[in-house]
């Protein structure tokens, strides 16, 4: 391949890659040193006014724009005549070249293909950009199989060109979506189509169809593709049907989001009872032996998972028969008595003044009322000591209760049943009179002290950071979570869904399941180790 000499003000090129019908593709380096890829537009686009401009403004819409996946576009070079497309070179390999020498992939390697197309595809579409040409030539994988993808927006470039006549000039023939062939533009269903056919193509090492050009567009639009785990027996029907799902003719049948088929395809791996709409696939015999008497297996398993029912049972009616011979009542409220007038009488013993508490007239004031007033003689400490009381005192007269004491009644055999386990303190007031007067004590509940907080301990994994993610809106929200960690989560509505991810950067969409109702958000965080992040719906809204 000829070298041409190129002399950018910020760019210089070294060597020729490769040509097409668009692009003459030079590797350079950037006057950092950074290396790049530099695309010479072929002269009769770079010729026509109308094109430069769009080229300029689509650069523009694309540098801004930072995605994991996405080849990083730095500006549209010009140099006397020629136009050139600058952006970051990648050491990786075009899908094409995966696919002609290790396809068919497994169903695990593909899935992680897919959802990195799929998170980059939605970041674009949610950008307000389409791609067109969604094909293993603008897809590239490295060693460590991470996803770039390039060439997003270029289709549209050439539409209303005296080249670009028909919608799909620009398009690859193997992943043009129906609706294309029959005159539409580039669409974000088209693209979805276009990411269905690259599935197609990494599990069975060959399109859905083949041949010239124009048979594959008459076949994209009108027939049916060979199911795909015919082509690859190693392929289960629920993953053939995902697939299948997304090369529909009718855009309504197909996945609303990328990364929707992403978790389809995902959840159809590791699922092995086929849809029922596959039934038709089954041979003849083996639906008929599907009717048969129920197995020996079966029944032996019926029977089994009604005996640990009725045990299960039993159990339960055991449990409860015991609980109700115990007839364990909640333990009561605290109780402080303040005896508010007393003297010195003829000593009477304590336990006498007990029993004649009237315990079921003792009950029913302690639940209607906020206190009770008992009247008592004055207190014997020997006598108190005798029924289980306990005297302190603030002085030094341990002899009688005199004012300031503290009477404290612990687990009292002779007060009613609900009250055996209460703590009823006494203080003591004297009022010295020359005739004996009873004494007058008042019970008052007082509240039981709430437990101590439990102090939290935090649950974050070492090396690991936690972005909470709460739904405020009416519908479920799907939320795809970019970055060092690929991972993607429904949060139903009021809800709120944890994830816990490796410390770096992330981007986060969100969008309904359906995609109606609630326009699609976008937002950007860097998580650090053991850190906390809140989001919600309309943090990053724009």
């Amino acid at each position: 391949m000829a070298t041409i000499n190129l002399q950018l003000e910020k760019y210089t090129s070294e060597a020729e890659l490769s040509q097409n019908d668009w692009f003459s593709v030079y590797r350079g380096q950037r006057e950092d040193g950074l290396p790049v890829l530099i695309k010479i537009i072929t002269p009769i686009l770079a010729k026509d006014e109308f094109f430069r401009r769009r080229l300029k403004l689509l650069a523009q819409q694309l540098s801004e724009l930072e995605h994991p996946n996405l080849v990083q576009t730095y500006s549209v070079e010009e140099e006397g005549e020629r136009l050139c497309w600058v952006e970051a070179f990648v050491e990786a390999r075009p899908l094409t070249e995966v696919i002609q020498q290790e396809a068919p992939l497994s169903v695990k390697r593909a899935q992680t293909i897919i959802g990195q197309i799929a998170s980059v595809l939605d970041y674009i579409h949610y950008s307000g950009l389409l791609h067109g040409d969604l094909s293993g030539h603008h897809i590239f994988l490295d060693k460590n199989d991470h996803i770039y993808v390039t060439g997003f927006g270029q289709s549209q470039l050439v539409l209303g060109n005296s080249v670009g006549q028909q919608s799909y000039a620009f398009g690859s023939p193997e992943v043009m979506a129906p609706e294309r062939v029959r005159g539409e533009g580039p669409s974000r269903p088209a693209d979805l189509y276009s990411l269905g056919v690259i599935a197609y193509q990494l599990l069975a090492k060959q399109s859905p169809f083949s041949g010239p050009a124009s048979s594959v567009y008459h076949a994209h639009a009108f027939r049916q593709a060979r199911p795909l785990y015919e082509v690859n027996p190693g392929v289960t029907i629920p993953v053939s049907e995902v697939v299948g799902r997304m090369l529909s003719k009718s855009v309504d049948v197909r996945y609303n989001t990328a990364a929707e088929f992403a978790r389809a395809l995902g959840a159809a791996r590791i699922t092995t009872t086929p849809s029922r709409q596959f039934d038709m696939f089954t041979p003849i015999e083996e639906r008929e032996r599907r009717k048969q008497a129920v197995s020996f297996k079966s029944l032996f398993y019926l029977f089994s998972g009604l005996i640990v029912v009725l045990l299960i049972a039993a159990l339960s009616a055991w449990t409860g028969y015991e609980l109700a011979l115990k007839q364990v009542a909640p333990a009561p409220a605290q109780t402080e008595a303040v005896i508010i007038d007393s003297t010195i009488p003829t000593p009477t013993p304590t336990a006498d003044f007990l029993r004649q508490i009237d315990r079921e007239e003792f009950a029913s004031l302690s639940e209607t009322a906020d206190s009770v007033t008992l009247a008592t003689p004055a207190l014997d400490p020997a006598t108190l000591g005798a029924v289980g009381v306990t005297l302190s005192s603030q002085s030094d007269r341990l002899d009688s209760p005199v004012q300031g004491d503290t009477v404290n009644f612990l687990n009292d055999p002779l007060l009613p049943p609900l009250h055996r386990s209460s703590v009823v303190t006494l203080r003591v007031t004297a009022t010295l009179t020359p005739t004996v007067s009873p004494t007058a004590v008042r019970l008052i509940p007082t509240a039981t002290p709430l437990p101590l907080p439990t102090p939290e301990v935090s649950s974050i994994p070492a090396g690991q950071g936690l972005f909470k993610f709460t739904n405020p809106t009416g519908s479920d929200l799907v939320v795809d979570v970019t970055g060092t960690h690929i991972t993607s989560a429904v949060v139903p509505r009021g809800g709120q869904h944890d994830f816990y991810l490796p410390a770096g950067s992330y981007i986060y969409l969100t969008h309904t399941p359906g995609g109606k109702g609630l326009e699609p958000t976008k937002g950007v965080f860097d998580l650090a180790e053991g850190q906390t992040i809140d989001k919600d719906y309309y943090s990053d809204w724009q």
